[in-house]
Protein backbone atom coordinates (compact mmCIF):
# COMPACT_ATOMS: atom_id res chain seq x y z
CA UNK A 1 0.00 0.00 0.00
CA UNK A 2 1.28 3.28 -0.88
CA UNK A 3 1.96 5.65 1.80
CA UNK A 4 -0.75 8.48 2.74
CA UNK A 5 0.18 12.03 0.69
CA UNK A 6 -2.34 14.52 1.82
CA UNK A 7 -0.66 17.08 -0.30
CA UNK A 8 -1.64 15.05 -3.56
CA UNK A 9 -5.11 16.54 -2.57
CA UNK A 10 -4.65 19.40 -1.78
CA UNK A 11 -2.95 19.43 -4.92
CA UNK A 12 -6.35 17.95 -6.73
CA UNK A 13 -8.33 20.39 -5.52
CA UNK A 14 -5.81 23.32 -6.39
CA UNK A 15 -6.36 21.91 -10.39
CA UNK A 16 -9.99 22.21 -9.96
CA UNK A 17 -10.29 25.19 -8.67
CA UNK A 18 -7.92 26.54 -11.58
CA UNK A 19 -10.01 24.79 -13.94
CA UNK A 20 -13.06 26.38 -12.76
CA UNK A 21 -11.54 29.73 -12.71
CA UNK A 22 -10.49 29.76 -16.02
CA UNK A 23 -14.26 27.99 -17.32
CA UNK A 24 -15.84 31.06 -14.97
CA UNK A 25 -13.75 33.41 -17.20
CA UNK A 26 -14.67 31.92 -20.76
CA UNK A 27 -18.21 32.17 -19.66
CA UNK A 28 -17.82 35.90 -18.45
CA UNK A 29 -16.67 36.37 -21.76
CA UNK A 30 -19.14 35.00 -23.67
CA UNK A 31 -21.29 36.86 -21.99
CA UNK A 32 -19.61 40.01 -23.21
CA UNK A 33 -19.44 39.31 -26.22
CA UNK A 34 -23.00 38.43 -26.71
CA UNK A 35 -23.74 41.55 -24.69
CA UNK A 36 -21.24 43.15 -27.35
CA UNK A 37 -23.68 42.00 -30.10
CA UNK A 38 -26.57 43.18 -28.95
CA UNK A 39 -27.89 39.51 -28.00
CA UNK A 40 -28.96 40.66 -24.02
CA UNK A 41 -31.30 37.61 -23.32
CA UNK A 42 -28.32 35.42 -24.60
CA UNK A 43 -26.16 37.47 -22.35
CA UNK A 44 -28.68 36.83 -19.57
CA UNK A 45 -28.69 33.58 -19.91
CA UNK A 46 -24.30 33.39 -20.18
CA UNK A 47 -24.32 35.22 -17.24
CA UNK A 48 -27.09 32.76 -14.53
CA UNK A 49 -24.16 30.04 -15.88
CA UNK A 50 -21.57 31.99 -14.32
CA UNK A 51 -23.16 32.68 -11.25
CA UNK A 52 -23.75 29.18 -10.90
CA UNK A 53 -20.29 27.92 -11.66
CA UNK A 54 -18.85 31.12 -9.39
CA UNK A 55 -20.94 29.38 -6.28
CA UNK A 56 -19.77 26.04 -7.21
CA UNK A 57 -15.99 27.24 -7.24
CA UNK A 58 -16.79 28.63 -3.40
CA UNK A 59 -18.15 25.47 -2.44
CA UNK A 60 -15.02 24.08 -3.96
CA UNK A 61 -12.96 26.72 -2.11
CA UNK A 62 -14.65 25.67 1.23
CA UNK A 63 -14.08 21.88 0.85
CA UNK A 64 -10.20 22.49 0.46
CA UNK A 65 -10.07 24.58 3.35
CA UNK A 66 -11.80 21.34 5.22
CA UNK A 67 -10.00 19.05 3.63
CA UNK A 68 -6.93 21.33 4.92
CA UNK A 69 -7.96 20.97 8.24
CA UNK A 70 -8.58 17.61 8.24
CA UNK A 71 -5.53 16.55 6.41
CA UNK A 72 -3.89 17.78 9.56
CA UNK A 73 -6.08 15.84 11.87
CA UNK A 74 -6.73 18.77 13.46
CA UNK A 75 -10.46 18.60 12.99
CA UNK A 76 -11.19 14.77 13.53
CA UNK A 77 -10.75 14.82 17.04
CA UNK A 78 -10.74 11.02 17.16
CA UNK A 79 -8.06 10.23 20.09
CA UNK A 80 -6.58 6.84 19.06
CA UNK A 81 -3.30 5.20 18.57
CA UNK A 82 -1.48 2.54 16.57
CA UNK A 83 -1.42 0.53 19.30
CA UNK A 84 -4.42 1.77 21.31
CA UNK A 85 -8.20 0.95 21.92
CA UNK A 86 -9.75 3.70 20.87
CA UNK A 87 -12.08 3.78 24.20
CA UNK A 88 -8.89 3.56 26.61
CA UNK A 89 -8.10 7.46 25.76
CA UNK A 90 -12.33 8.94 26.18
CA UNK A 91 -12.77 11.51 28.85
CA UNK A 92 -15.18 11.33 30.77
CA UNK A 93 -18.29 13.94 30.81
CA UNK A 94 -16.71 17.26 32.65
CA UNK A 95 -12.78 16.53 31.86
CA UNK A 96 -12.35 18.94 29.02
CA UNK A 97 -14.22 22.60 27.96
CA UNK A 98 -16.97 21.92 25.59
CA UNK A 99 -16.64 23.23 21.88
CA UNK A 100 -19.16 25.81 22.36
CA UNK A 101 -16.90 27.86 25.21
CA UNK A 102 -14.65 28.71 21.91
CA UNK A 103 -17.19 30.45 20.09
CA UNK A 104 -18.06 33.55 21.75
CA UNK A 105 -14.29 33.82 22.58
CA UNK A 106 -13.37 33.52 18.41
CA UNK A 107 -15.52 36.04 17.70
CA UNK A 108 -14.91 38.67 20.08
CA UNK A 109 -11.22 38.64 19.66
CA UNK A 110 -11.54 39.12 15.64
CA UNK A 111 -14.20 42.02 16.19
CA UNK A 112 -11.38 43.64 18.33
CA UNK A 113 -8.95 42.62 15.13
CA UNK A 114 -11.46 44.73 13.01
CA UNK A 115 -13.18 41.72 11.65
CA UNK A 116 -10.23 39.37 9.96
CA UNK A 117 -6.50 37.89 12.14
CA UNK A 118 -4.24 35.42 11.79
CA UNK A 119 -5.25 31.93 12.97
CA UNK A 120 -2.16 32.30 15.08
CA UNK A 121 -2.42 35.49 17.18
CA UNK A 122 -6.43 34.37 17.27
CA UNK A 123 -5.50 31.17 18.92
CA UNK A 124 -3.07 32.95 21.40
CA UNK A 125 -5.64 35.04 22.21
CA UNK A 126 -8.31 32.64 23.11
CA UNK A 127 -5.88 30.61 25.11
CA UNK A 128 -5.08 34.01 27.25
CA UNK A 129 -8.63 34.56 27.84
CA UNK A 130 -9.61 30.77 28.71
CA UNK A 131 -6.37 30.35 30.66
CA UNK A 132 -8.00 30.28 33.98
CA UNK A 133 -11.30 27.90 32.70
CA UNK A 134 -9.17 25.29 30.62
CA UNK A 135 -8.80 21.83 32.73
CA UNK A 136 -5.91 19.26 32.90
CA UNK A 137 -7.69 17.65 29.95
CA UNK A 138 -7.58 20.62 27.51
CA UNK A 139 -4.11 21.12 27.86
CA UNK A 140 -3.07 17.65 27.49
CA UNK A 141 -2.13 16.45 23.65
CA UNK A 142 -3.78 13.48 22.27
CA UNK A 143 -2.53 10.58 21.05
CA UNK A 144 -3.97 11.29 17.00
CA UNK A 145 -1.85 14.72 17.40
CA UNK A 146 0.94 14.64 20.15
CA UNK A 147 1.86 18.35 19.29
CA UNK A 148 -1.32 20.01 19.80
CA UNK A 149 -3.32 20.31 23.51
CA UNK A 150 -6.89 19.31 22.97
CA UNK A 151 -8.03 23.07 23.82
CA UNK A 152 -6.59 23.89 20.39
CA UNK A 153 -7.97 21.21 18.30
CA UNK A 154 -11.86 22.13 20.28
CA UNK A 155 -11.06 26.06 19.07
CA UNK A 156 -10.27 24.87 15.76
CA UNK A 157 -13.22 22.32 15.65
CA UNK A 158 -15.21 25.29 16.52
CA UNK A 159 -14.13 27.50 13.71
CA UNK A 160 -15.12 25.10 11.27
CA UNK A 161 -18.56 24.49 12.81
CA UNK A 162 -19.07 28.62 12.31
CA UNK A 163 -18.07 28.34 8.85
CA UNK A 164 -20.74 25.96 8.56
CA UNK A 165 -23.25 28.23 10.47
CA UNK A 166 -22.28 31.30 8.04
CA UNK A 167 -20.71 33.31 11.00
CA UNK A 168 -16.81 32.97 9.83
CA UNK A 169 -15.69 33.36 6.17
CA UNK A 170 -14.97 30.32 3.69
CA UNK A 171 -12.84 32.27 1.65
CA UNK A 172 -11.10 33.87 3.77
CA UNK A 173 -6.85 33.59 2.81
CA UNK A 174 -5.14 30.20 4.49
CA UNK A 175 -4.11 31.06 7.65
CA UNK A 176 -6.69 34.01 8.23
CA UNK A 177 -9.86 33.86 10.24
CA UNK A 178 -12.61 36.34 9.08
CA UNK A 179 -16.16 37.58 10.53
CA UNK A 180 -19.18 37.58 8.57
CA UNK A 181 -21.81 40.36 8.58
CA UNK A 182 -23.58 37.40 10.59
CA UNK A 183 -21.19 36.60 12.85
CA UNK A 184 -20.85 40.33 13.78
CA UNK A 185 -25.16 40.37 14.13
CA UNK A 186 -24.60 37.04 16.39
CA UNK A 187 -22.34 39.21 18.72
CA UNK A 188 -24.37 42.02 18.63
CA UNK A 189 -27.59 39.72 20.04
CA UNK A 190 -24.66 39.19 23.21
CA UNK A 191 -24.80 40.53 26.68
CA UNK A 192 -21.85 42.74 27.07
CA UNK A 193 -19.13 40.96 28.15
CA UNK A 194 -16.42 42.44 31.16
CA UNK A 195 -13.78 44.39 29.39
CA UNK A 196 -10.94 42.44 27.84
CA UNK A 197 -7.58 44.07 27.46
CA UNK A 198 -7.10 44.58 23.27
CA UNK A 199 -5.30 41.89 21.08
CA UNK A 200 -1.36 42.44 20.77
CA UNK A 201 -0.68 42.40 17.30
CA UNK A 202 2.29 42.39 15.11
CA UNK A 203 5.40 43.51 18.18
CA UNK A 204 3.18 44.79 20.47
CA UNK A 205 3.46 41.64 22.72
Amino acid sequence: MEDSDPGRISTAFDVILAELRAEVDAVNASGARAFASGDIERAKQVLVSADCLGSFREQVLFLRREWELLSDRVTLGIERDAGLRPWRNRLRPGERTPEEAYREPILRILEQLQGRGPARLVLEEVHRRMAAHLTPADLQATASNPRLPRWRIAAQRMRLEMIREGLLRADSPRGVWELTDAGRAWLAAQPEPPAEGAVAVCGER
